[in-house]
């Protein structure tokens, strides 16, 4: 009989390539009634917690996040995940690992290895994948010690269809200013707990009055806030298509300034951190005491729009299947991103100013990436794929290779509102219900190769992506109110090395999983 235990299982990763998955592991779990101890506010940074080795002897499993070449640093006897592999070992955890990203176990252990990680590759393991998200948490779960979570996991799976079927996945989309949401939800601030935002500088919040009052009223309520930013000359990249030409802005350096100054006024509930990685839109969500009225306030970013009214925005409760996509999001970037002291380089390949079209950037990806194996790829319509000669031959194309396509679309009342903006005034163009049936049509007929999904939440971009086994490559490009001209849209194009890779096509899975469903 396995001791009762405070956790039903510990989560080791590694920050820099296992917290996604060790994320979403942990959320799927959660769903099911699986308590884990995920150390998410620590980041595995900094001097090693003893609290770590506590939670380890109060779980009977201890879950091990495996990535490409997860355990070279165990070597080193201050390493975390070494530390924690041993103490899981000594004492005599279940141990589940989670292998993908092309992770290998070594053929011979290195001499510097401790002795208990020998034999860690005879236990249970799991393959990690997004592409079959569910079957992979059902073996997790079925490696664990059943006598524990046999009567939790069968009470949270029979409760779980009845609240998907009551959840409530409204988006308001209404226009509503950042100053009445704050203030809505600043009214009962003893509800809440903290407070994230994430936006290219944030330079309204010191030159509007009322926005500079109500960000003191928070923090005079002693309310925690967590501040995103971009450095200066990431943000240019976008901001440069965005500002009125008679109106004078803030420089990022100042904003920058203005946020470190406050950080320091208040050191123990401002936070600020900068991040390489653009942020496409401005963020806001509020964390109460009771998680179920949490909420995320997303407006997009518009090129070729200096009035931030006009900006498509969505408000998302806890219950709608995007809150978790946008939070994520942000979490992710919070978690690659630096203090504001320091200045990391990111390995970023954005393109701007250079378009690519769809046929050269994938023909480009098949030559490069070797035994291509699927394409992800969504978008409003995606009419050129019915429409333009050129793309319908690239499309037979992929079809006679045999690759996998994986399609996200929107309905025509979900895009009717963004799309209305970037239309040119004397073309013509394809109507949304024919191009959403002609995507099921081609789904039916290649049912082994096209698969379709329709999402409700505006997609703000097209995205491209192509992988193979070792490597893959990502196309991204943003579409742009009062701009009829895709091939002037911003485009960005990483590779799978790439830190915006990886956040991108988690968005992607997590669209596909949880935040769109089949044409059927």
């Amino acid at each position: 009989m396995v001791e009762s235990t405070h956790y039903d299982a510990f989560i080791s990763y590694r920050r820099e390539n296992g917290f996604l998955m060790a994320q979403v592991i942990y959320d799927r779990l959660k769903e099911r009634g699986i308590q884990c101890f995920f150390d998410l506010q620590e980041l595995r940074s900094g001097k090693f917690d003893e609290k770590i080795l506590v939670a380890i002897r109060e779980a009977h499993t201890f879950i091990l996040i495996l990535p490409k070449d997860a355990l070279n640093r165990c070597v080193n006897e201050d390493d975390w995940v070494r530390r924690e592999i041993i103490e899981a070992v000594r004492c005599d955890k279940v141990i589940i690992p989670i292998m993908y990203d092309g992770f290998e176990w070594p053929k011979k252990w290195n001499a510097e290895i401790p002795k208990e990680f020998y034999g860690l590759e005879k236990n249970n393991g799991v393959s990690g994948t997004q592409e079959y998200l569910p079957a992979m948490i059902d073996k997790i779960i079925s490696y664990m010690p059943q006598e524990l979570i046999h009567l939790k996991y069968t009470f949270v799976s029979d409760t779980r269809k009845m609240e998907e079927n009551t959840r409530d996945t409204t988006i308001e989309t209404e226009f509503i200013s950042t100053e009445k949401y704050f203030g809505d939800c600043i009214v009962n601030s003893e509800s809440i707990e903290r407070i994230d935002m994430a936006f290219h500088a944030g330079a309204e919040w010191f030159t509007s009055i009322e926005k500079n009052d109500q960000l003191y009223t928070i923090l005079d309520k002693r309310i925690q806030v967590r501040v995103l930013l971009n450095f200066p000359d990431v943000s240019e990249i976008v901001a440069k298509h965005m500002r009125h030409k008679h109106k004078h802005y803030m420089k990022f350096e100042e904003c920058i300034r203005n946020w470190q100054e406050l950080s320091r006024e208040y050191p123990d509930l401002v936070e600020i951190r900068i991040v390489d990685i653009p942020i496409l839109r401005r963020y806001y969500s509020f964390h109460m005491k009771d998680a179920h009225k949490d909420s995320v306030n997303v407006k997009h970013y518009t090129y070729d729009n200096a009035r931030p009214d006009k900006n498509f925005q969505s408000i998302f409760n806890c219950k709608s299947p995007y809150f978790m996509l946008y939070r994520s999001e942000f979490d992710y970037l919070w978690n690659q991103a630096i203090v504001l002291s320091e200045r990391q380089v990111f390995n970023l390949s954005n393109k701007t100013g250079k378009s690519v079209d769809t046929v050269s950037f994938i023909t480009t990806c098949l030559n490069d990436i070797t035994s291509v194996s699927g394409i992800d790829m969504y978008f409003r319509g995606g009419s050129e794929w019915h429409l333009n000669s050129a793309v319908v031959e690239l499309l037979l194309h992929l079809l006679e290779k045999r690759i996998k396509l994986r399609v996200i679309i929107n309905e025509k009342d979900t895009v009717e509102e963004t799309a209305k903006h970037m239309r040119h005034n004397l073309r013509k163009y394809y109507g949304y219900d024919k191009n959403v049936s002609n995507w099921v049509e081609l789904s039916k007929k290649y049912s082994e190769l096209v698969s379709v999904h329709l999402a409700e939440v505006p997609l703000m971009r097209r995205y491209y992506n192509v992988y193979g086994e070792q490597k893959g490559k990502m196309k991204i490009s943003y579409y742009t109110y009062g701009n009829p001209y895709p091939e002037k849209d911003c485009l960005s194009i990483f590779d799978s090395s790439n830190l915006s890779y990886k956040l991108y096509s988690e968005e992607f899975d997590y669209l596909w999983e949880k935040g769109s469903h089949d044409v059927s």
